[in-house]
């Protein structure tokens, strides 16, 4: 494994996790995942979620049912994301287009 870049460095946080007013672990991670850390997560435990072959069958962007402990994997094309954004930019944006009545 590489050292990180100084640029990686630079976009790191650092956190003192606390369990009943005490520090039990210091976690050095990215912005991002600092930031999702700090938005108030909830952790469900994935490790049997695999399918026959051992992979883990959860995927970014499932949606979790907290009623029966099932996640709905559902593709999403990130092409089809961004394209939905520039279009929706574009209609923002677009001097020759009104978004309300004149």
């Amino acid at each position: 494994m590489s050292q990180p870049t100084q640029e990686e460095i630079n976009e790191m946080s650092t956190l003192a996790v606390i369990i009943d007013s005490e520090v039990v672990d210091i976690i050095t991670a990215s912005d991002r995942f600092v930031a999702i850390l700090l938005s108030n997560p909830k952790f469900v435990d994935i490790t049997n979620k695999k399918d026959n072959e051992g992979h883990i069958i959860v995927r970014l962007g499932a949606t979790y049912n907290e009623d029966n402990d099932t996640f709905t994997n559902e593709t999403i094309s990130i092409d089809n994301v961004w394209k939905k954004q520039m279009a929706n930019l574009e209609r923002v944006s677009s001097p020759s287009k009104t978004l309300g009545p004149a």
